[in-house]
C-alpha cells in the first residue's frame, strides 16, 4: 500500500513533466563553477534530474568523466529522469529510495 507521501509525489510528477523546470538550481550552477564535479556522484532527492543532467553535461563538455547514482522517492520522477538521461546519452544508476529508511 502506498503511503500518502508516496501518492502525493506520484500525483505531482504524473500531472506534469519538468515539475521544477529544466534549468539547474542556482546553487548547483555556482558550485559547479567553483568545484569540479567529476567521478562518482550521489544525487539525493533529485526528482526528474535537472541538476545531475546539468553536472553530467558540464563534465562531458570539459572531457571529464562522471558516474552518478540517483536516489529519489518518486518512481515517476525517476522514470522521467531515465528517459532524459537516455536521450542525452548518460547511463545513471537510479534508485527509488525513501530517505527515512536509510540508516
Amino acid at each position: 500500500m502506498e503511503s500518502d507521501l508516496n501518492q502525493h509525489w506520484h500525483s505531482l510528477y504524473s500531472q506534469t513533466q519538468d515539475l521544477y523546470g529544466i534549468s539547474p538550481n542556482h546553487f548547483i550552477q555556482q558550485i559547479a563553477d567553483q568545484v569540479p564535479i567529476v567521478g562518482k556522484t550521489l544525487a539525493i532527492a533529485e526528482g526528474e534530474g535537472r541538476n545531475i543532467l546539468y553536472l553530467a553535461d558540464k563534465a562531458r563538455q570539459q572531457n571529464d568523466s562522471i558516474s552518478a547514482e540517483i536516489w529519489d522517492y518518486s518512481k515517476v520522477a525517476l522514470q522521467h529522469l531515465s528517459a532524459k538521461a537516455q536521450d542525452a546519452g548518460f547511463d545513471f544508476t537510479l534508485r527509488n529510495i525513501d530517505l527515512s529508511d536509510v540508516e
